[in-house]
Parts: structure tokens; C-alpha cells; sequence
């Protein structure tokens, strides 16, 4: 079972990207782009203000079984 986990991400060019990583290998999925420095703040404070210090995502047995009950 793979460990996801969220996180923002800037390259070497500069932008920054809010990711998916998979805990286990090195594999990164980018979700989006900030535009600039300032969305990226504002994110990650709406986030810690909604108490999202990371986001927890469901595990493949939770949606293997939240789809076996539809």
C-alpha cells in the first residue's frame, strides 16, 4: 500500500508546484502551478487555517471498500 502525501515543491526555475509524493519511491505527481511566490503562501496558510497541517489521503483499502458499498 503506497503512502501519499502533499506537498508544494519549487524547481530550479523557480515555480512552484503543489505535488503528490509517494512516500516509498521517489515518484512525484504535480497537481498545479502557482503563479507566483504569494499563492503559494496564501495556500499553505488557508491550509493551516482549516487544520490541514498535511493532507491525508484516504489509503487504497479505504477506497477499495468505500467502493465495494456503492
Amino acid at each position: 500500500m503506497q503512502k501519499l502525501t502533499m506537498n508544494i515543491g519549487k524547481l530550479s526555475d523557480g515555480t512552484q508546484w503543489l505535488c503528490l509524493a509517494n512516500a516509498d519511491t521517489t515518484d512525484i505527481y504535480p497537481l498545479a502551478q502557482f503563479t507566483d511566490d504569494d499563492c503559494a503562501t496564501v495556500f499553505q496558510e488557508f491550509m493551516l487555517t482549516q487544520g490541514f497541517a498535511a493532507v491525508k489521503l484516504p489509503t487504497q483499502d479505504e477506497i477499495d471498500s468505500l467502493m465495494g458499498d456503492i
